[in-house]
């Protein structure tokens, strides 16, 4: 769903994690609005990346906008911006890491890298035919891509190489079709497929185990404190660790 707003919960809630009966409550602490000026009146929140440089960053995909708010007790400032204007297609993800930050779009198989500032540097067309469905970012700072034309995943470090990190033609029973996937601290990758199923894999590509689906309509993986968290769009959730 698009939002005005955008809950604090990645800085300003708190987070209880209850391991005997496997909840998880999110407390609201706060509430901020997105100031209303005639540049972002017409801003939809589609992907957040936060911690940067004590800000966050807002990406439409549908404008190609990229916002850069500072984080206050009073509000979100809305302090750099920058509209895509060379032709884009649908941006999938955007990360942060060491060298920047990187936009990724799909149909023209290209990433839009911008410096910390939201200034353009360059345009990388990947060298071969991903056109990225879904990202992530590993533990070292490098973009995870996952390509469903290819059925694989493949770490970016400004090139693509051609060697492929997890081919999932070689899991059984996997169905090609990803609803999301994160790195954990570890350097363990987690997919959730669109069965609901969870597969682990470690940082070489090596499928650990998998565990069938325990959650009904699940769309979203997350790392949180040592635990693989998945949650519905209702909110509802499970940790694998212990169900």
């Amino acid at each position: 769903m698009k939002h005005k707003i955008i809950y604090s919960l990645f800085s300003l809630s708190t987070i209880l994690l209850n391991l005997v009966y496997s909840q998880i409550t999110f407390l609201e602490k706060s509430r901020f609005y997105f100031t209303e000026n005639p540049v972002i009146q017409k801003f939809k929140a589609d992907y957040l990346v936060n911690n940067i440089e004590n800000s966050f960053l807002v990406l439409d995909k549908d404008l190609g906008s990229i916002h850069k708010f500072e984080i206050s007790k009073d509000a979100f400032k809305s302090i750099d911006y920058y509209n895509i204007s060379e032709s884009f297609g649908d941006l999938i993800g955007v990360i942060a890491n060491s060298s920047g930050i990187l936009i990724f779009d799909r149909n023209n198989n290209q990433i839009f890298k911008l410096d910390y500032n939201l200034n353009l540097i360059t345009i990388d067309i990947l060298d071969i035919q991903l056109y990225p469905e879904k990202v992530a970012i590993d533990t070292w700072g490098r973009p995870i891509i996952y390509s469903k034309r290819l059925n694989a995943i493949f770490i970016y470090e400004n090139h693509i190489d051609g060697k492929i990190l997890i081919n999932l033609n070689h899991i059984p029973n996997f169905n090609n079709c990803i609803s999301d996937f994160e790195v954990g601290s570890n350097g363990d990758i987690a997919i959730l497929d669109c069965t609901g199923e969870v597969y682990l894999f470690n940082s070489l590509g090596k499928l650990r185990f998998s565990y069938p689906p325990v959650l009904e309509k699940s769309k979203f993986l997350s790392y949180y404190n040592s635990n693989w968290i998945i949650l519905n769009e209702k909110g509802l959730g499970t940790n694998l660790n212990d169900r």
